[in-house]
């Protein structure tokens, strides 16, 4: 998976050693280079978006149909189905969204890239268990965040998280959805990286 080949180039260029931060689907990514790639000390993530039960509606062909919008070059559709499908963005919320020419551009610059994501997170998206010991080789301690006002599901799965992972720990911040205040989340991630 590139993902992980261009996150252990940056730690090569870092100098061989690094922590580890990240949100949402990144968070699986920071996880999985952190199973393979020696030097990583620490890993801290935000709401690692894995449906492990039935609190949430699955995807159904998640990859397969983000990748044919992709193709079809319906780039504001696709966004729309991540925002609404993927991430649970109410409906409501989407036309304000695209109201802001600025943001909603700029989603669709990168919505090419949501098919590699879906790769990525399918696996982890059906609504079962995390696997048994899939997570072990993850040997790091890692700081598993979820905000209290995120739903049930996101709960769930940072639960689920951390009892698969070996050296975890498990933090709620208080008011948080996934659109986490940077304000509230960087002293949290500072005081993990500086124990």
């Amino acid at each position: 998976v590139r993902e992980i080949e261009d996150v252990q180039a940056l730690i090569w260029d870092a100098g061989c050693k690094a922590m580890l931060f990240g949100i949402s689907s990144g968070g699986a990514v920071a996880l999985e280079t952190a199973a393979v790639t020696p030097g990583v000390t620490k890993v801290f993530v935000y709401e690692v978006p894995f449906i492990v039960d039935d609190s949430r509606e699955l995807l159904t062909d998640y990859e397969g149909h983000t990748s044919k919008l992709v193709a079809d070059g319906k780039l504001d559709e696709l966004v729309e189905y991540f925002l609404t499908k993927v991430a649970g963005v109410p409906a409501e919320y989407v036309g304000g969204m695209k109201q802001n020419s600025d943001m909603w551009n700029g989603m669709k610059a990168i919505a090419p890239t949501i098919p590699h994501d879906a790769a990525f997170m399918t696996e982890f998206m059906k609504g079962k268990p995390l696997p048994a010991s899939y997570w072990a080789k993850v040997k790091v301690p890692v700081l598993i965040a979820d905000g209290g006002a995120s739903p049930a599901w996101l709960h769930n799965a940072a639960e689920a998280l951390a009892r698969e992972l070996p050296n975890a720990s498990r933090e709620t911040l208080p008011g948080q959805t996934h659109m986490v205040d940077a304000r509230v989340l960087a002293p949290v991630l500072i005081e993990f990286f500086q124990k």
